[in-house]
């Protein structure tokens, strides 16, 4: 019940704060490119917790993503 409700009042509480900070970054439009620029991670590093968070949050892409960010996400 705990995790149910950690999740219904934040939907990325399941998140890496890696994994957080690449899908927020994400979620606001950036690329892959622009999101490893920003962290100062390589590009791959963002494709491998981008999978990771797709898979965790149960989304398939930047679109879904991005609305789960703004579902309530951000900023935590």
């Amino acid at each position: 019940l705990d995790a149910r409700l950690t999740a219904a009042v934040d939907p990325l509480a399941g998140l890496t704060e890696a994994e957080r900070r690449i899908a927020e970054a994400a979620a606001e439009g950036l690329r892959n490119r622009d999101v490893a620029d920003r962290l100062f991670i390589s590009e791959r590093t963002v494709e491998t917790h981008l999978e990771r968070a797709y898979r965790k949050l149960g989304v398939a892409n930047r679109t879904q993503l991005a609305a789960r960010v703004r579902s309530g996400g951000a900023g935590h």
